[in-house]
């Protein structure tokens, strides 16, 4: 799921605004999700001077999001649905900014409610939040870990993964949570909630700001 995100997300990273066509959310949740991230993309690209510019870890990790978040539609967290997001994102990039995607932004953010949220609350459960910051750093990491303009913030997020692993370690033993299976399974529970909260990044300087 990793490559394709490292594949997918330069791309869209680099498209231009402009717009002809008439364009329209799709009903399908990857379709949907995709097209979302495309414009979100777009529409980071067009405010900026210089086009040839990277993004920034956050407005990538906003285009992410929407991938996250098809991922996050189950208790546990799909990665499989996740990268067919990204993948798709890819695909889908093109017509999105060859059309008029200004038109899609209000029905994405609607469609997204949690894309929009600026002051994400974490949850008040110490393994919840705790495991979801682990996971949301692990997951932005893995995505971005071989684009070097980031590589000074993710450390950041990287150091905080080696903060919260001990505790994360002493509330799962005392919740009775031993197996490698039963904690993979909170692991995906936890990154399926996390990614609600708010934006990968705002969520992230959240976290750091608890735990950091």
């Amino acid at each position: 799921m990793r490559a394709l995100i490292l594949l997918a997300l330069p791309a869209l990273a680099m498209v231009a605004a402009c717009g002809k066509a008439k364009l329209s959310l799709p009903d399908d949740s990857v379709d949907r999700a995709a097209t979302c991230a495309a414009v979100n993309a777009t529409a980071a690209r067009a405010g900026t001077t210089n086009v040839s510019a990277p993004l920034t870890l956050e407005q990538q990790g906003n285009a992410l999001h929407y991938a996250m978040l098809a991922g996050a539609e189950t208790p546990e967290f799909a990665q499989d649905k996740a990268a067919a997001v990204v993948k798709r994102m890819g695909e889908v990039a093109d017509s999105v900014t060859a059309g008029k995607w200004q038109g899609l932004v209000q029905p994405c953010a609607e469609a997204y409610p949690a894309t929009r949220i600026q002051d994400p609350k974490l949850p008040t459960d110490a393994l919840q939040a705790e495991l979801g910051c682990f996971m949301l750093a692990d997951f932005l990491n893995g995505a971005m870990a071989r684009q070097p303009a980031y590589s000074e913030e993710l450390s950041t997020y990287f150091q905080l993964k080696g903060k919260l692993d001990p505790k994360i370690a002493s509330l799962m033993a005392k919740r009775g949570i031993h197996s490698p299976e039963a904690k993979q399974s909170e692991q995906r529970k936890a990154l399926s909630e996390v990614v609600k909260l708010g934006p990968p990044v705002p969520v992230l300087k959240a976290c750091a700001a608890n735990y950091g």
